[in-house]
């Protein structure tokens, strides 16, 4: 699990909540809601080390690929950070993920009715795509965050 510690300028309160999100976005499968769990950890960690170059904080990939080298096994982190070998390591619905998020990350308008249902016609389920987007989504959330506290 990330260690995160808010900074003394954040509000009490956003730093509680995001240390729950942080915790609902990685922690382990039974520990939170049931549509997370449809992605495993991996998954989820890999889904946001896609998005974090996005995000405003330099460090944060490097930060979830030595969890996601402690979660799968080291060189994880290696073939998620490569899109060009993506295809020599990951499935096309797993490919499909990633992609989805990215392009959440970089142009969230884009990711319509048309999105969803190219992601349906994949074979992913509602649960999935909700927990891929909610992760894509705090991330998104998390490295601006830290980002912008450490500017103040």
């Amino acid at each position: 699990m990330l260690h995160w510690k808010a900074p003394n300028a954040l509000r009490s309160d956003v730093a509680r909540l995001t240390s729950a999100s942080l915790e609902a976005a990685f922690g382990e499968r039974g520990s939170v809601q049931e549509a997370l769990t449809s992605i495993s950890v991996a998954d989820r960690l890999r889904i946001a080390i896609c998005v974090a170059p996005y995000c405003g904080d330099p460090r944060l990939a490097d930060e979830l690929g030595s969890e996601l080298d402690a979660t799968a096994g080291n060189g994880s982190y290696a073939a998620i950070v490569d899109e060009s070998a993506w295809e020599n390591t990951f499935g096309a619905r797993q490919i499909s993920l990633f992609e989805h998020a990215i392009e959440m990350a970089v142009d969230p308008t884009s990711t319509g009715e048309t999105a969803i249902i190219a992601l349906r016609e994949a074979g992913h389920s509602e649960a999935t795509i909700v927990a891929a987007s909610q992760v894509t989504s705090f991330v998104a959330y998390f490295g601006r965050l830290r980002r912008a506290t450490e500017l103040l």
